[in-house]
């Protein structure tokens, strides 16, 4: 792996893979773990929560047009509410003023664990506070769709520069997130151009070549043809790198920007070129869990209920550092497996009266 340094990091703190997505590095390597005797069950939706004495006792699901329980211990983990249009829509509820915005989340993401969790009781935090990321592509060919594909952070952190429709940088692209994504929403119309050159592309090669094989980034032989197609003067885009490339030797430029990742910026050779806009991408609010990952109530822990992941809420804040996801992922994902593996042991160990 390599580490990274990313928006509002002071140090390089992120480890991502070299040949692999980090999310699909995980997830296939836990695939691959699994022992035979675990089988999932796709084309299923997960609908109600089993309750019996006042514990979580298992899920009812359906398959097909078919309604089937399995009974456990219950693991929710089932992500955010970043895309939730449904009629009892959580983001029209908690941030009506982002109901519309574009979104990195596809249909799933709707809720679901946090809504049936609180049907039985368990407790919300922090539901109004959503990631609002900088950098989700515009597809050429598809401009209007509400979902777009995320621009990795990795890529600004190899490198990549923000510039507004007259051609200009107005942000330190490493800021943290928040404070990026309001600068870009005080562009003329809430877009950016995203250019990246060879030596970032270098650091990025696996995110770049697929986002221009996708269509989203497109490579121009120099700066000149990279400003046409961005709609912007080319002297203007060079005099910007140009200064940016001496702040790059001083140490500092105007935007308070002390990092300068894959400098110097040359106008005459390739540029990476797409265009970004902010984009809902994470959910901080969501089931209020302790420490063992078990899910709260008003009244204590709800027996019989975990939670990991985006479904859960008050882990990261008012808004998540870059990089922290797939670690809250992976280290509340392991809590949880073994505090609701010893909650079924203890289960099994209790004495059973028959009547």
């Amino acid at each position: 792996s390599t580490q990274s340094t990313w928006g509002g990091h002071s140090n390089p703190r992120t480890h991502r893979p070299l040949k692999l997505p980090a999310g699909y590095a995980i997830t296939s390597a836990l695939i691959k773990a699994l022992p035979n005797t675990v089988v999932p069950i796709l084309g299923a939706r997960v609908v109600d929560l089993l309750m019996e004495d006042g514990r979580v006792v298992g899920v009812k699901y359906t398959s097909g047009e078919v309604v089937k329980e399995l009974r456990g211990p219950v693991i929710l983990a089932t992500g955010g509410f970043a895309n939730d249009h449904t009629t009892n829509s959580l983001l029209s509820q908690y941030a009506p003023h982002l109901a519309h915005e574009p979104t990195t989340n596809g249909p799933w993401a709707e809720g679901d664990g946090m809504k049936m969790a609180s049907k039985i009781g368990a407790s919300l935090v922090d539901m109004q506070e959503i990631q609002v990321h900088p950098t989700g592509f515009v597809d050429p060919k598809n401009p209007g769709d509400h979902t777009k594909f995320l621009c990795a952070e990795a890529i600004r952190a190899s490198g990549a520069l923000l510039f507004n429709q007259a051609g200009r940088r107005f942000v330190n692209e490493l800021g943290l997130r928040d404070y990026v994504t309001k600068s870009i929403y005080e562009q003329p119309n809430k877009r950016a151009w995203l250019v990246l050159n060879p030596a970032g592309h270098q650091k990025a090669t696996l995110h770049v070549n697929f986002y221009v094989n996708k269509g989203l980034m497109r490579e121009y032989p120099d700066g000149t043809e990279a400003a046409a197609a961005m709609g912007v003067p080319p002297l203007t885009l060079q005099a910007e790198l140009e200064q940016y490339n001496a702040a790059s030797q001083t140490g500092e430029d105007g935007f308070g920007k002390k990092r300068f990742p894959s400098t110097p910026f040359d106008f005459t050779a390739p540029l990476f070129v797409g265009e970004i806009v902010p984009v809902l991408h994470y959910t901080m609010g969501g089931v209020h869990i302790n420490s063992q990952t078990e899910v709260l109530s008003p009244s204590g822990p709800v027996p019989g209920l975990y939670g990991a992941g985006e479904v859960t809420g008050g882990v990261h804040g008012k808004n998540r550092l870059a990089g922290n996801s797939l670690l809250d992922c992976t280290v509340f994902g392991r809590i949880a497996g073994a505090a609701a593996l010893e909650y079924s042991r203890r289960l099994d160990d209790e004495p059973r009266i028959d009547l």
